[in-house]
């Protein structure tokens, strides 16, 4: 497991709180962070210096989405 570090952030792309998540990969742990967020929200994924995803709204669909 590594511990991956997920920051919410509101629609205006401000750090509202942040979560840690023991994962057994990337993909998991953007699983877990598009759970995390509310529509307007984005969560941003990190492995220690590594930006893994930002996860957020796409705006044709109004829906969470990873971005990169």
């Amino acid at each position: 497991m590594v511990r991956y570090r997920i920051y919410l952030r509101d629609a205006e792309g401000q750090i509202m709180s942040h979560a840690d998540a023991d994962c057994a990969s990337d993909r998991e742990a953007c699983v877990i962070a598009e759970s995390l967020i509310e529509p307007g929200e984005q969560a941003e994924v990190w492995h220690s210096v590594r930006r893994v995803q930002l996860i957020g709204l796409s705006k044709s669909t109004e829906r969470p989405r990873f971005m990169n």
